[in-house]
This record gives structure tokens, sequence and C-alpha cells, in this order.
């Protein structure tokens, strides 16, 4: 799979993350962005548009703690399902949960530093929930 070319208007928004392009940018694709609670990774798809994805929680190995753990986030995920734009997923390796949005690149850099805000935030109240478990 080839990766879609970083976005000038993606440019700017890590810019004003304090991000130099060049040096969050991976072979997939994906623009890796440090912060106070992790990792945001930013994925540019094809039609200006881009995912946020960001860790919850990596899942307990044992059974009972890790279906208790899903348990509870799919419950969370089931009362926020109509409030909140982000979707809960579970990694590619199937050994965490992560947090994820799409946006659209055509929207002020502003509106997209919001966006991000919020997520960052959300991702928060993600792991709170799911610390319960």
């Amino acid at each position: 799979m080839s990766a879609t070319p970083v976005s000038p208007r993606l440019v700017q928004l890590l810019d004003l993350l304090g991000v130099d392009a060049g040096d969050c940018l991976r072979t997939d694709g994906r623009c890796s962005v440090p912060y106070k609670g992790g990792r945001l990774d930013i994925l540019p798809l094809t039609g200006k548009r881009a995912i946020l994805e960001t860790l919850v929680v990596y899942l307990p190995t044992e059974s009972e703690p890790r279906r208790a753990c899903i348990v509870q986030a799919l419950r969370f995920a089931a009362a926020q399902m109509q409030a909140r734009p982000d979707v809960l997923a579970q990694s590619q390796e199937q050994d965490a949960l992560v947090l994820q949005h799409e946006f659209g690149l055509d929207m002020s850099v502003p509106e997209m530093a919001t966006v991000v805000e919020h997520f960052l935030h959300a991702a928060d109240i993600w792991r709170r929930i799911c610390d319960k478990t």
C-alpha cells in the first residue's frame, strides 16, 4: 500500500502543533505526534480526509480481565454513540483499544486544531473509563 502524500493543510496543522512534518512522517504514511497522554497518529486518506488515532488501553492477555475491559468499553461506547464522533476500535494487532476520528483536511487549520484538541480530551476520558476495569 503506498502512502498518501501529506497535504499542505496537514503540514500547516503540524506546524501549529509544533511538529515538523518531516520529523513525524512514518513509512506507512502516518504522522506520529507525541503529546502528554501518549502518541497521536494522523493518517492522511484520499479525498481530503484524515484519521486521528491514539491508544486508549492495552488489553489484558488473560481471558476474564480482557473480556471485562472490552465490555466496559462497549457499554461506554454505546452510551456515547449519539453524542461523540469518535470511534473505539481494536488495534490491528488486536492487543489494544484505540480511539479514531475521521475529519476533513478542507477545513481551516484552527478548526482542525480544535478537532485535535477535542479528540485528545475524549481519549483522556476513554482512558479513565478503561482504567476502571
